[in-house]
């Protein structure tokens, strides 16, 4: 089974803009998700940004994807669901195919790799159609 570990961090935020490159103990935000999703059982890991220089940012964790998501779906009433989908159609219009999508939010930093690999497994043998 193929799993997309999907990070969005759009540069827009009504609370504190740029939010995913304020310094959190030292890095940035979104940098606690990205060293997390090294350690997760995905066959890749997907940042779906509208900002330049976040995009820059991941490269340097290995992220391959050139990808910036639209304006449209990156305002403080966009919807997660659409980015989502527009992110995995934007994957298969690149020939790389998914069978499920891991939703790892970088305004959420604390977490366990370990906690969540032991979800993926759950969800890859008990074949169960969503986990949150």
């Amino acid at each position: 089974m193929k799993i997309l570990g999907f990070i969005p961090a759009r540069s827009g935020s009504k609370g504190l803009k740029n939010k995913n490159m304020i310094n959190f103990l030292g890095k940035p935000l979104i940098y606690q998700t990205l060293k997390t999703s090294k350690k997760l059982n995905v066959s890749d890991v997907f940042v779906s940004t509208d900002s330049k220089k976040i995009l820059t940012y991941v490269k340097k964790f290995g992220i391959k994807f050139n990808y910036l998501r639209p304006k449209n779906l990156s305002t403080s009433k966009s919807q997660i669901i659409d980015a989502i989908f527009h992110g995995v159609d934007w994957l298969k219009k690149n020939n790389k195919n998914y069978d499920a999508v891991l939703v790892l939010q970088p305004s959420n930093p604390n977490r366990n790799f370990r906690v969540i690999n032991k979800a993926i497994n759950l969800f890859k043998n008990k074949k169960i159609q969503s986990l949150i």
